[in-house]
């Protein structure tokens, strides 16, 4: 008699992630659009994990190769990331965070009811912000921008030098300088605390895409 053997699964490219820029949202957009595509499931979760916690997108997904196809929607001038990521807190006031465990633990106000309690798992992920470098350019540089005209009248050699150089970094506004930053682990979390951080977490977002909105118009 033969012996069956089980082949091990193994998640293969064709995973995508779609979602609306928030500042897309706010103009009008609601169909989600595609991010990034030829990712496997894993890669594909956790980035869209990311993208939720950084505030960057709405209703953002992770799809599954042959999923129904969506088109991008127009684009509006957006947030600058690093300033945005200076104001969303990874994690509800008064969250306590066990390394030992690799849980965090916090309590979240309900509409109706008591507080819900959560401990939910996370893991360490190359932060988003930076790239894993754990400083970035301030962005009072060059958050807007820095066009080929305003280079060459705007900085002389020295400063430019010391832009190309790093000299005007700053300690990254996500990590801190840590290089990685605590995301998440949502194969293990429990369904009622996973939606009730996600809802807290856009909250969070929406309010830092707010804020900038009116500190760039002056309010």
């Amino acid at each position: 008699m033969t012996k069956r053997t089980s082949k091990k699964r193994t998640s293969k490219p064709g995973w995508e992630v779609r979602g609306v820029f928030w500042d897309d949202y706010q103009a009008g957009y609601r169909t989600p659009g595609p991010i990034k595509s030829g990712l496997t499931e894993d890669a594909a979760k956790t980035l869209a994990a990311s993208y939720r916690k950084s505030g960057e997108y709405r209703s953002v997904t992770a799809q599954p190769p042959g999923a129904a196809p969506t088109k991008p929607r127009g684009r509006v001038v957006r947030n600058d990331r690093r300033e945005l990521m200076g104001m969303i807190k990874a994690f509800p006031e008064g969250a306590e965070i066990d390394e030992n465990k690799m849980t965090v633990s916090f309590e979240l106000d309900q509409d109706e009811g008591e507080p819900l309690d959560c401990v939910l798992p996370f893991k360490f992920e190359v932060c988003g912000t930076c790239g894993g470098k754990g400083s970035h350019v301030n962005p009072s540089i060059d958050s807007h921008g820095i066009t080929a005209s305003e280079w060459e009248e705007d900085y002389d050699e020295e400063s430019r030098e010391t832009y190309m150089s790093g000299g005007y970094d700053v300690p990254c506004n996500e990590c801190g300088g840590q290089r990685v930053v605590p995301e998440i682990d949502e194969s293990r979390a429990d369904k009622r605390c996973l939606d009730a951080y996600h809802e807290w977490a856009e909250a969070e977002a929406r309010y830092a895409h707010e804020r900038a909105h009116e500190q760039k118009m002056g309010y």
